[in-house]
């Protein structure tokens, strides 16, 4: 099953924490934990995993702000997050913009306004991460994200059984979504470029379309690849490294 993108929130106002995190659950999301303290906050933050991150910047705190805590996440994690404040003079928006937020939303928030900040900010967060990194076969994650209808889902590459090659966009097929995760690229460099180091040895080519996941092959016949999830054709120029890849003497 796909994992939801996970939000943290870190809000002082009990009564708009509860009210975000219901927006952000009905948006299809994740809420990974909910502070209303700048000392929880910066706990849960070093022990519990998000993607991104909704903070607002008065924490009714005598020193610390949210900013000081996107400062320390700036300096740390390289995770997106969100400013939000009822304040929007020009003094709190500088400090705030320093710090680099993917968006600055002031209460009280619109959904509309905040399902577009969460999408933009997952999507450019992955967008400059691929950019950022040297091509390396060992910084590939172990999952990737896509759209499916007004949600980012995130999927886990061991859950993907099947690639199936279709015009311009690649399927990948799992059990959770047998019609298929469409990305646009060619199968040749999903395999070479996408698919991380770890996982890439798993797909067997058996047709000049479709890669299929070698644990899931039960048996071959002449021109047929029989697995538990199906049959798929074998092409005639691929059964030769088929069987090489399966051990087949």
């Amino acid at each position: 099953m796909p994992n939801k993108i996970k939000i943290a929130i870190i809000e002082d106002d009990v009564f708009i924490a509860e009210s975000m995190k219901l927006l952000v659950e009905d948006m299809g999301y994740e809420v990974s934990f909910v502070s209303h303290t700048f000392p929880d906050a910066t706990q849960q933050l070093t022990q519990t995993p998000f993607d991104l991150l909704l903070l607002d910047i008065n924490l009714q705190h005598p020193t610390h702000s949210g900013i000081d805590i996107a400062a320390a996440l700036s300096a740390g994690k390289s995770l997106p997050f969100i400013f939000l404040t009822a304040y929007s003079d020009r003094d709190t928006i500088m400090q705030a913009v320093k710090q680099k937020p993917s968006a600055y939303l002031v209460k009280p928030v619109n959904e509309g306004a905040l399902f577009a900040a969460i999408q933009t900010a997952l999507e450019n967060h992955q967008t400059q991460t691929a950019a950022t990194l040297p091509y390396d076969e060992t910084n590939h994650p172990d999952h990737f994200f896509t759209k499916m209808g007004n949600k980012i889902m995130k999927i886990k590459w061991a859950d993907v059984y099947t690639l199936t090659a279709a015009k311009n966009y690649v399927c990948l097929i799992t059990d959770a979504q047998p019609g298929g995760y469409a990305i646009r690229s060619s199968l040749q460099q999903i395999i070479a470029q996408i698919v991380p180091c770890n996982h890439r040895s798993r797909y067997i080519q058996v047709n000049r379309s479709t890669a299929i996941d070698k644990n899931i092959i039960t048996s071959l016949t002449g021109n047929e690849v029989i697995t538990c999830k199906g049959n798929f054709e074998l092409g005639s120029g691929f059964a030769k490294e088929v069987k090489k890849q399966l051990n087949i003497l």
